[in-house]
């Protein structure tokens, strides 16, 4: 099966390419093709992900607009996907979630850094609990994942091979 094949129209135009960090440059026209797709009807649309990941709320609005549009979202890890990546990746249309046979998958806690007065630096710790407790909540709702397990596997920090992630049911098929 090729990544033109999984789209039942068949039509190449319905394919989104998310390539490099992932940041408000890059999502943004991702966004906008999507919402643009959807508009024209609710064939599935593709979304290929080849990323070493990056800001967290980047990616949450591009989750966001994946869950909002009624369209089905088929999403292809290519090559490495990681940190915010891999969780676009997750995200998904169920049933509809691939990789590439040698497609590395890595997932991890979030990053933080602060400085500044202790309140300030409490504030930030606190942010990176709540951003750490919807990264956990959004792969447990689109896995069979327990809690205690995306715990753990969060603080590996080990990159997945496309089998592994397909044992844990992080994707569906492998091409």
């Amino acid at each position: 099966m090729s990544i033109e094949e999984i789209t039942p129209s068949g039509d190449p135009g319905r394919l989104v390419v998310l390539s490099g960090q992932i940041d408000f440059e890059t999502i943004l026209p991702a966004i906008s093709k999507i919402l643009s797709l959807a508009n024209e009807s609710d064939d599935p649309i593709v979304l290929q992900i080849t990323s070493p990941g990056g800001c967290v709320s980047a990616g949450f609005t591009l989750i966001d607009t994946m869950n909002h549009v009624t369209a089905p979202i088929f999403t292809v890890a290519v090559g490495s996907v990681a940190s915010m990546g891999a969780l676009l990746l997750i995200n998904g249309f169920s049933g509809n979630r691939y990789a590439l046979p040698h497609t590395r998958i890595l997932l991890h806690h979030s990053r933080a850094g602060a400085s500044g007065k202790l309140h300030e630096i409490s504030s930030a710790v606190s942010v990176h609990r709540q951003i750490d407790r919807d990264l956990q909540d959004l792969i447990l709702s689109r896995t069979q994942i327990p809690k205690r397990q995306i715990r753990a596997l969060l603080g590996k920090e080990k990159f997945l091979s496309s089998q592994e992630a397909l044992s844990l049911g992080l994707i569906d098929h492998i091409l």
